[in-house]
């Protein structure tokens, strides 16, 4: 007998809610920065805001429980007032057909926040109570899981931003940019400790997920590439959150600067 489907005529409704010791603005910019949420956030990997319309669209590349890279595209509505983000993922990934959600930040007591997340999933008509399921079962481990991460990073993001430090190198190599652009993709692939979102033809975004020392809360990397007159030129940017056992940010500062053109160099002469 073949397997019972679900004919969706409303959403179903995941919703995930938790107090956060951090006041509300900060635990509204922490979601709503997106692009700077890579350093503090285990899971985040890259995301990129255009804007247009009035509203936001975001493209994010996020790290899986499993290891693989995750990429999608989605509408958002920021309202920096009331403290609200209401996203809309472009598409679905079946059964989801489609998906959308909200955020939402509460001040309390004692200056600590209430924060509420909410996605509403829509299937596909013929889906399984099976596969519904395990749809649901999945949204809600990543929702407990970005719920998590964000109470971490926002009750300690004082003195995470105070163990960061930034390092940039450039240099120019020859050739043309999608040739250099393929050989450095092809590098960064062959590397397991890196996880990265390719970016074609113009960059490449990284993110230690293999080997990172446990003096470090995070390392990343950012890899953009310029065609000019003389060649190809090869801009690193490089960031390193140290953990709390870890070096001082004025050690970090000495000698990320060196590390960072020491590595562009072994970069740039195997492209």
């Amino acid at each position: 007998m073949a397997a019972p489907v679900i004919q969706q005529a409303e959403p179903q409704l995941v919703v995930h809610s938790g107090s956060v010791a951090a006041p509300a603005g900060l635990c509204f910019d922490l979601v709503a920065g997106v692009e700077s949420a890579p350093q503090f956030f285990g899971s985040h990997l890259h995301a990129e805001v255009r804007r247009g319309g009035g509203r936001q669209v975001v493209e994010r590349w996020v790290i899986a429980p499993g290891g693989g890279i995750r990429n999608w595209t989605a509408d958002r509505f920021v309202d920096v007032t009331a403290r609200r983000i209401v996203f809309e993922h472009a598409g679905g990934r079946p059964p989801v057909a489609g998906m959308r959600g909200e955020w939402s930040f509460t001040p309390s007591a004692g200056g600590t926040t209430e924060v509420r997340l909410e996605h509403a999933l829509t299937f596909a008509g013929a889906t399984t109570p099976v596969e519904v399921r395990a749809a649901l079962a999945d949204i809600d481990r990543g929702g407990r899981a970005q719920l998590d991460q964000l109470r971490a990073v926002a009750e300690s993001y004082p003195r995470l931003t105070a163990r960061t430090v930034r390092a940039e190198a450039r240099t120019v190599v020859p050739g043309a940019c999608t040739d250099v652009y393929e050989r450095l993709a092809q590098a960064v692939g062959a590397d397991h400790h890196w996880a990265a979102a390719l970016l074609p033809g113009r960059a490449v975004v990284l993110k230690r997920v293999a080997g990172l020392s446990s003096r470090l809360h995070a390392a990343t990397a950012r890899i953009d590439l310029t065609q000019t007159a003389s060649g190809v030129e090869i801009s690193l940017c490089a960031r390193l959150t140290s953990a709390e056992s870890g070096p001082v940010p004025a050690a970090l500062h000495r000698w990320l600067p060196p590390v960072a053109q020491r590595e562009l160099a072994l970069l740039a002469a195997a492209l």
